[in-house]
């Protein structure tokens, strides 16, 4: 695990208190609490946005369709082997 590095960071009240609140609901400390509110806040924005959604199905669609896939006949593949 790599080593912490010390940072200061000034908080308004409301934020300080919300830290403050998060850190004895999750019973740890402050540095933790902000620590799991980060990677909370950067797995949330990791998330794609729904143009991105619809944009990555219809490049698969384009590929199934480049490919001449057959979809039906993919599934029924998939149905026998769960069998």
């Amino acid at each position: 695990m790599p080593s912490a590095s010390n940072a200061t960071y000034s908080l308004d009240p409301p934020t300080e208190a919300r830290l403050s609140l998060l850190s004895k609901r999750w019973e740890v400390s402050n540095a933790e609490a902000l620590q799991r509110a980060v990677l909370q806040a950067a797995e949330h924005e990791r998330q794609l946005s729904p143009e991105e959604r619809i944009a990555a199905l219809h490049q698969l669609q384009d590929w199934v369709a480049e490919k001449q896939i057959d979809l039906e006949e993919w599934q029924q593949t998939i149905r026998d082997g769960r069998r």
